[in-house]
């Protein structure tokens, strides 16, 4: 039995390391055939008098203790980089995507905030994925209707927070007809202006009747409940203000009106990426 009082010996122990020796040490770790050899048992002192016992490797074993520790440390900082790297900063790619998943964010716009109050959702401004040359893009209305590369529109929101959703039964409804025929249809809206006033019409089309309009006429499918203008939370005055600004005193209270909340809620679509 060893008895340490607890000072240090610097160097004793490492100096009785021979060039050979560590050698030995490096050809039986890298050919697996390394066994740590037995150990001393020693004693230290604790704070009420007595004695600890003491494990103490050699000075062989805390080489190589010491050289699984740097090689794992390297080994799984490396794992770490490469899965934040994947998840930490995800950008959604044209593989995960398919042509007429439906993308929602928080638009940094004026109107937005008065959206997510009168629909009581976080979500102001949608689109519709489309790929085009292997990449994907979002066709939106902004101020015209358009396609923009998804990771430029997913910039633009609040936080670069997004969630993409997709038709329930897409395996099965969206084969290559009728991605051509929501292609066929969004082609016929393409650089319309933007409606600010959100009325039901083609001359001027808002983010989500975009979107609706393009799966009813494309496919027959309709992505959320239509509503009427007054069927949503007007009280607020936000919302009071920004319709004085874009209605005066005619409030079309009979518009019919399909907001981001509604189309996001929708029982026909699953969540397939949020970031």
């Amino acid at each position: 039995m060893i008895k340490f009082d607890g000072r240090k010996n610097p160097g004793t122990l490492w100096n009785s390391i021979k060039k050979d020796n560590l050698y030995k040490l490096w050809n039986r770790m890298s050919s697996g055939s390394y066994s740590p050899p037995s150990g001393t048992e020693g004693e230290i002192p604790k704070g009420d008098g007595r004695m600890r016992p003491l494990g103490i490797p050699t000075v062989s074993d805390r080489i190589a203790q010491q050289i699984v520790k740097v090689l794992m440390k390297r080994h799984y900082l490396y794992i770490f980089l490469v899965l934040f790297l994947i998840f930490g900063c995800h950008k959604p790619t044209s593989g995960q995507l398919q042509n007429g998943d439906i993308i929602f964010q928080t638009s940094r716009s004026s109107q937005s905030a008065a959206i997510q109050i009168a629909t009581h959702s976080k979500y102001s401004h949608m689109g519709i994925i489309f790929i085009k040359e292997e990449k994907p893009y979002v066709y939106e209305a902004a101020r015209t209707v358009q396609y923009t590369p998804l990771k430029q529109w997913i910039d633009r929101g609040i936080r670069k927070h997004y969630v993409i959703k997709r038709l329930r039964n897409s395996d099965k409804v969206m084969t290559a007809q009728a991605v051509e025929k929501l292609r066929t249809v969004a082609e016929k809206l393409r650089e319309k202006p933007y409606d600010l006033t959100f009325e039901w019409s083609d001359d001027r089309i808002y983010c989500s009747e975009l979107v609706w309009k393009i799966y009813d006429r494309g496919i027959g499918i309709q992505v959320g409940k239509v509503k009427k203008l007054h069927d949503f939370d007007l009280s607020n005055d936000v919302v009071k203000n920004k319709m004085k600004e874009r209605y005066g005193d005619q409030i079309p209270l009979d518009e019919t009106v399909i907001s981001p909340g509604d189309m996001f809620s929708s029982k026909l679509l699953k969540t397939v990426l949020e970031e």
